[in-house]
């Protein structure tokens, strides 16, 4: 299986080696990359859903403060009770711009625009026809006028605000259980993938580290054999590289050697 690799040079072994490192490194950065890609995608989801619980949330006050404001003047008569009713519509309109800039719901959307014509026709019922009453002198009127079709323009649109956020809340929940899920998926992958790159660079290391290492064991245990006079010892090397070269070399050796010493012991010596 791994014969191609013993044939290989020691020099292209630790390069290989070298490479395997460098791939290791960068599969572990993708896998890192993704982790904090798939976190980021989930902290900026769960930051949209929060702006839009907040943006709803927010008109829903505005417009239920701005209603208290005048009724509150059309009982009281104190026109400071109107003196942010600009400030608030103003507030509206930027809330509204604002929710419609992140919702990606269409259903949503239509909501918004329709609460945004709502707004502008109970406004207008406001100013033209409550305060022209409770300018006449008609403050019953006026009063009964706010309390009726008034009214109803700001409950439906306080409804509308309520399904909103309550739907915009349980999204952020949804969304919450499964960016926790995600993540935790996420960097269970980024764990056990960089513990299993690792484990797969320390094994190919050792491959190569053996690869190397053995056969030099094996000719040092053969030289020692020689020295003590052992030349019947064979040399079982089966690589192609440079420990391969010296493994043949010292077949020639120890032929010589045995050549040699059989010359000396030769009767006619």
């Amino acid at each position: 299986m791994f014969t191609w690799f013993r044939n290989l040079k020691i020099l292209n072994k630790l390069l290989l080696g070298f490479l395997l490192i460098v791939a290791i490194s960068v599969v572990a950065g993708i896998i890192n990359i993704n982790t904090m890609s798939v976190i980021k995608e989930a902290s900026q989801e769960i930051a949209r859903e929060g702006d839009e619980l907040v943006y709803f949330e927010r008109l829903q006050y505005l417009i239920i403060k701005q209603q208290v404001s005048e009724m509150n003047y059309l009982i009281s008569g104190n026109s400071e009770y109107l003196e942010g009713d600009e400030d608030i519509d103003e507030e509206v309109e930027k809330y509204i711009s604002l929710a419609l800039s992140i919702v990606e719901d269409e259903d949503e959307a239509e909501e918004l625009r329709e609460i945004e014509e709502a707004v502008e026709n109970y406004e207008d019922i406001f100013t033209q026809e409550v305060l022209s009453l409770y300018a006449s002198g008609d403050k019953e009127g006026a009063i009964q006028l706010a309390n009726g079709e008034y009214a109803v323009e700001i409950q439906n649109v306080n409804l509308m605000l309520q399904e909103l956020s309550e739907d915009a809340r349980e999204d952020v929940a949804e969304e919450i259980s499964e960016s926790e899920e995600m993540i935790q998926i996420a960097y269970n992958l980024s764990v056990f993938g960089s513990i299993g790159l690792v484990l797969l660079g320390v094994l190919f290391s050792i491959i190569i580290a053996r690869g190397i290492t053995k056969p030099i064991t094996h000719l040092r245990d053969v030289a020692d054999k020689i020295s003590l006079g052992d030349l019947n010892t064979k040399v079982s090397v089966d690589t192609h590289d440079e420990i391969g070269d010296l493994a043949a070399a010292f077949e020639r050796m120890i032929a010589a050697v045995r050549f040699f010493a059989s010359e000396s012991e030769s009767p006619d010596n």
